[in-house]
């Protein structure tokens, strides 16, 4: 049995969904990580299912834009009445939070991308864990992309809670997250024998996946 969407069904589904620009830039950013470090994890005889994680970092974000619509930061105006509509209707037909709803979409016919999308959300680090490593692999990556280039997990996380958190007494404190994100690092770069930093290089390589 086929364990993961294609590429070319990946793509489908952006383009039937209406991704937006802004979200298709960071998820080809995502995607570019998530591959570089499959890739050093498996020279390292780690075993990455990569039809999973490339699959994952391609939907992880599909129905983002309904999380966000109310907080648009002049890039969705920048957008057509036609994908204003899909995103209305995405909106009333999914009350669950953007990870969840994708979870659910996939997870009759692809179970494990859909749970390796449900364990990508922010506050799983502290909840439920992760169940394989193609889950810790696209948490990860997830923290190390700001918009569309890809940053060190402390300026990540300090754009995010600044953007998303700033109004939330409630909120996990940023230390709190930055440790535990650091945690996932150290093992992640330990087990593919690499630095952080050793991925910045990517952004250049990110620029060109159009997704298309």
């Amino acid at each position: 049995m086929q364990t993961a969407p294609s590429r070319d069904a990946c793509l489908a589904l952006i383009n039937k969904y209406h991704m937006p620009h802004n979200i298709r830039r960071h998820t080809a950013a995502v995607l570019t990580l998530v591959t570089a470090l499959s890739n050093k994890l498996n020279g390292e005889g780690v075993g990455v299912d990569l039809d999973v994680i490339q699959s994952g970092a391609m939907l992880h974000d599909l129905f983002k834009v309904k999380d966000v619509m109310d907080i648009d930061d002049g890039q969705l105006s920048q957008h057509p009445e036609e994908d204003w509509a899909v995103w209305r209707k995405l909106k009333e037909d999914h009350n669950l939070p953007h990870d969840e709803a994708v979870c659910q979409l996939l997870l009759p016919k692809y179970p494990k991308v859909a749970t390796v999308i449900r364990e990508a959300g922010f506050m799983n680090i502290f909840v439920r864990g992760f169940s394989s490593m193609e889950s810790k692999i696209l948490y990860y990556a997830d923290k190390r992309v700001m918009h569309d280039k890809i940053v060190s997990v402390l300026d990540r996380l300090d754009e995010g809670y600044s953007r998303y958190f700033s109004h939330h007494n409630d909120a996990v404190p940023m230390n709190l997250s930055y440790e535990k994100v650091k945690e996932l690092e150290d093992e992640l770069m330990q087990k593919a024998g690499t630095k952080p930093e050793d991925f910045i290089a990517l952004n250049e390589e990110a620029e060109k996946e159009t997704l298309k």
